[in-house]
């Protein structure tokens, strides 16, 4: 489902459909980085303990891994919310190499500037990545349980819509590593909420207990985004999990809170690839 580069010291991941139009993209796993304990190696998330000398590092060592400078990267403070920010060549270099510029509370991006990278950190939430071809558009969402049942695909999809004239049949949409639903367990109150947001829940949520049960993040975004007007034919799954996979990527809930953040970085720059 994905092609492995290596670049440097880091393993990086990119999806061939999106390649193959011209979204250059990657997405990093844990490893080949200088951070130390829980948050070995190649930590890219500021918020999460660990020294902030080493993100600063790490984040280096992934844009010169991909040829880039930081102030061609463009970040937002994630928040589990469903605000999406369109952002231009204004917005270069926020939220790249620290957070003292960084775009505030938003948990999607979207741009139609060449060249202009996208950049998020995941450690079981789900990572969509969206390029639309016609326009040379990009979008990039973070979605845990509570961005996804408030749909924040579909309002990425409709923000890019709105902003570049985005024909949603057009697109092409990628789910990277994200928690699986053998993993991801919720209680009650919380499955309550998906029963209310989401028609298909039952395909999507599965019994464990009385009080518990196995969500799908994944799919529930897959159809998420069908139901936006993306052709499911579109739609790459990566299909791994991150708590089944800590040797290459963080996970939140398999560590028991106390981990880092690998990233994605997506730009429309018309040659794709890493």
């Amino acid at each position: 489902m994905m092609n492995r580069h290596r670049r440097g010291a880091l393993d990086l991941y990119a999806f061939p459909h999106l390649e193959a139009v011209g979204a250059r993209h990657a997405v990093s796993t844990r490893l080949g980085g200088v951070s130390e304990g829980a948050f070995a190696t190649l930590n890219l998330g500021y918020s999460v303990g660990d020294d902030p000398l080493c993100v600063e590092e790490n984040r280096r060592t992934l844009f010169a891994a991909m040829g880039i400078r930081a102030d061609a990267v463009v970040s937002c403070h994630q928040v589990h919310s469903t605000s999406v920010t369109c952002v231009d060549a204004g917005a270069a270099g926020r939220g790249a190499a620290t957070t003292a510029n960084i775009i505030p509370a938003s948990d999607a991006l979207i741009t139609n500037r060449a060249d202009l990278y996208l950049f998020l950190r995941f450690a079981d939430c789900v990572p969509v990545l969206l390029c639309d071809p016609m326009h040379h558009a990009v979008g990039l969402a973070h979605a845990g349980w509570k961005g996804t049942i408030g749909n924040i695909v579909g309002q990425t999809v409709a923000a890019m819509s709105a902003a570049f004239a985005t024909r949603p049949l057009d697109l092409l949409a990628a789910i990277a590593p994200c928690i699986g639903s053998c993993h991801y367990q919720i209680r009650e109150d919380v499955a309550q909420h998906v029963r209310a947001a989401l028609p298909f829940w039952p395909q999507v949520l599965r019994p464990d207990t009385d009080e518990h049960f196995f969500l799908d993040l994944a799919e529930a975004n897959r159809r998420l985004l069908v139901a936006a007007g993306v052709a499911a034919a579109n739609i790459v799954v990566s299909g791994l999990c991150t708590a089944c996979h800590t040797d290459q990527f963080y996970s939140h809930r398999a560590e028991n809170g106390k981990t880092g953040r690998f990233g994605i970085l997506l730009a429309w720059t018309g040659d794709g690839g890493i």
